[in-house]
């Protein structure tokens, strides 16, 4: 059985450079043996949330140099959290999905 993991990325950018980080992350590439899906969602106030889906936390490993590579491209535009990273970020195993067939 396979068991596919997710990853939810947030960042917050600088004011103004919303349209460059998203011209970014359209153009990140990500890899097509381990990642499945992903879908970015415009939150509030130049906040941003990347979800990721991978075949394995193996896959999540494998692409990490990839990720903080380009990660360091953005560095300029992000906001830093009180921590001082970058982003917030999360991952797990999914344990459900569905879809729904959407009609007109």
């Amino acid at each position: 059985m396979v068991s596919f993991v997710q990853a939810f990325i947030k960042y917050q950018t600088k004011p103004g450079c919303e349209d460059e980080f998203i011209e970014s992350l359209k153009g990140a590439v990500r890899s097509t043996e381990h990642c499945v899906s992903w879908t970015v969602t415009s939150l509030d106030n130049g906040q941003f949330m990347e979800a990721i889906i991978y075949n394995s936390v193996d896959g999540i490993v494998a692409d990490m140099d990839k990720g903080l590579a380009w990660l360091d491209s953005v560095d300029h535009l992000l906001v830093k959290y009180p921590d001082c990273s970058r982003t917030e970020a999360c991952s797990g195993i999914i344990v459900d999905e569905g879809t729904k067939k959407v009609t007109d």
